[in-house]
């Protein structure tokens, strides 16, 4: 007998002890128990890589890819449960979850193949979702998986011998359920998927329209802002031409500017109202914006992992998202650039009053040319060129658009 057998065989004692648990049952272990079959382990290791090191190479490569595996389980139980202790340290996140998935299908272990296609097929137990999961995360192909660089040389061995057996057991199922039910039940996870997302966006819209109905109910109480506007704009004109021509005396010009403040506050303050209604609206679209982009990103990440016909369904409701996201998009614009032009509006009445303030305290009127004042109007027009009542309510519908 080799120098090395019995050594091998101590060393290897808590591993071949490890490996027989699940990961439930390890999860189910106290944690220090497991620390210290964790530490057992790393200690034997150590012995293992000095005193087997003669052993022939594929026996070596064998046990040292059970040991990282059973530390890896180890590693993976303490994971899942939130515990903090340095057993998974050693270890990236994707052979974490690699672990922890795949642990999940040695219940087809216990199953026959006639048992696990009648529980799948009546949607027992979540063994359906399991099998769907199991393609849809790209698991069916453990060997494109095991092609990233970053997993351990010995774990990618480790993989293989633990989890091939019951991959091919889940194929046999596979094809069970394809014998007795055709594919339309595998691909029956894409097409929910699919008409989750076309709720999701149809109540985005649904939501959307009566948003703006219920904005055109508050907007309506402003109709009257821009007469109100331009009546303040004249009042304040007109003080400006008195003062010009010195054909008010200093206290009536200031019994004036207290009655045009009172009527600017009141002003502002529909102002803000209205601004409060805007802001509303926004904060409205932006979380419907945030729960597209997170239902499209959804799809492309499952998009990734499906076969080209698939990929077709899943493309055509992420066209349908991204038109909604830029009908929002619109929406917002035409918001923002409303609220800008209030802003404005009031920033030109604060100056305008602020100005005859100075003047009537007995700083000189600023005069104001008939080319300057062309400028000014040019430039009015150009930044309100939109009406209140020609505000854009209507949220961009990209079905009614389709059609």
């Amino acid at each position: 007998m080799a120098e090395w057998t019995d050594e091998y065989d101590r060393v290897l004692k808590v591993v071949e002890r490890v490996l027989r648990y699940d990961l439930e049952k390890l999860k189910r272990t106290p944690e220090i128990k497991r620390i210290e079959l964790y530490n057992e382990i790393s200690e034997n290791l150590e012995r293992f890589e000095t005193e087997c090191i003669t052993m022939p190479a594929d026996i070596y490569n064998d046990a040292a890819s059970r040991f990282a595996l059973a530390r890896l389980l180890l590693a993976t139980s303490s994971w899942v449960n939130h515990e903090d202790n340095p057993m998974t340290s050693g270890f990236g996140e994707n052979e974490l979850k690699l672990v922890r998935d795949f642990e999940r299908y040695h219940i087809f272990d216990i199953l026959t193949i006639d048992e696990a296609v009648e529980k799948i097929a009546r949607k027992k137990e979540g063994l359906y979702e399991l099998i769907t999961d199991y393609y849809e995360l790209g698991y069916a192909n453990l060997d494109t998986l095991l092609d990233d660089p970053t997993i351990l040389k010995d774990l990618k061995i480790a993989f293989k011998n633990r989890y091939m057996k019951v991959q091919h057991k889940i194929e046999k199922i596979t094809f069970g359920c394809i014998e007795r039910y055709g594919l339309s039940w595998l691909k029956s996870g894409i097409l929910v998927k699919v008409e989750e997302s076309e709720a999701i966006r149809e109540r985005v819209i649904a939501e959307g329209e009566q948003r703006v109905r219920e904005l055109e109910s508050r907007l309506a109480e402003f109709e009257s802002i821009d007469d109100e506007n331009l009546t303040l704009t004249n009042r304040i004109s007109q003080l400006e031409g008195e003062l010009l021509k010195e054909s008010i005396a200093k206290e009536g010009a200031e019994r004036t500017l207290e009655s045009l403040a009172a009527d600017r506050d009141r002003l502002l303050q529909r102002f803000a109202a209205m601004d409060r209604v805007w802001a509303d609206q926004l904060d409205a679209i932006e979380a419907r914006r945030r729960e597209i982009e997170e239902q499209e990103k959804e799809l492309q990440a499952r998009m990734e992992r499906e076969r080209a016909e698939d990929r077709r369904l899943l493309a055509n409701e992420i066209m349908e998202l991204d038109n909604l996201k830029r009908g929002l998009a619109e929406k917002e614009n035409a918001l923002n650039s409303e609220k800008k032009a209030t802003q404005l509006k009031k920033g030109e009445i604060e100056d305008r009053l602020r100005e005859l303030e100075e003047v009537i305290a007995g700083k000189p009127l600023r005069l104001v040319t008939s080319e300057d004042a062309k400028l000014y109007e040019l430039n009015y027009i150009a930044r309100f060129d939109a009406k209140m009542h020609e505000f854009p309510v209507r949220i961009y519908n990209p079905i009614e658009d389709k059609n």
